[in-house]
């Protein structure tokens, strides 16, 4: 399968959304998804789980895991390191996304908004209101920080790879 983009986004643009992230993640605050599941899915997951570099727990967070007997043991050998991100879900309302924005959302947290729709609008809305930083995917949108034209899963597979290079250097 190629996951090269028909029209690949200027460096810039992934560099803009990569620098956004990192400062968010080194705040200890989020990425939220929303918008398009089938590009957003594989960006938490890359991010919650990975793409390749390794990302063992901390070595107190292993110890502690371990006082739980066999159950921690084996916790503490098959978790791995996360960037926090969650999928926002749509549904039950045109602003069922705006609200888990509102619900989820801080100062300082990203909003990552992939495709059209009013309801991805809605909470690009939400966000700037809060106070979140958001980067738009594959639409055009004046209210975000960082616009890439493209929603195509190798963007956000470009998007994880660059901050597990930073976050879990291996």
């Amino acid at each position: 399968m190629d996951v090269t983009p028909p029209n690949p986004p200027q460096p810039p643009e992934i560099e803009q959304a990569v620098a956004l992230l990192v400062a968010c993640y080194l705040r200890t605050c989020k990425l939220l998804v929303c918008g398009d599941e089938g590009a957003g899915a594989p960006i938490v997951r890359g991010l919650m789980d990975g793409v390749g570099a390794p990302r063992p727990l901390q070595p107190d967070l292993q110890a502690r895991l371990r006082e739980f007997g066999p159950d921690g043991v084996h916790m503490a050998a098959r978790l791995h390191g996360a960037l926090p991100a969650l999928a926002l879900a749509r549904g039950g309302s045109y602003l069922a996304l705006a609200q888990q924005v509102h619900a989820f959302g801080l100062a300082g947290d990203v909003l990552l908004a992939i495709g059209p729709g009013d309801d991805v609008g809605f909470a690009i809305q939400v966000a700037r209101a809060k106070g979140l930083k958001s980067i738009a995917l594959g639409r055009p949108s004046d209210l975000c920080d960082v616009v890439i034209p493209v929603a195509h899963p190798a963007v956000g597979l470009a998007l994880c790879q660059a901050l597990e290079a930073v976050f879990f250097p291996g």
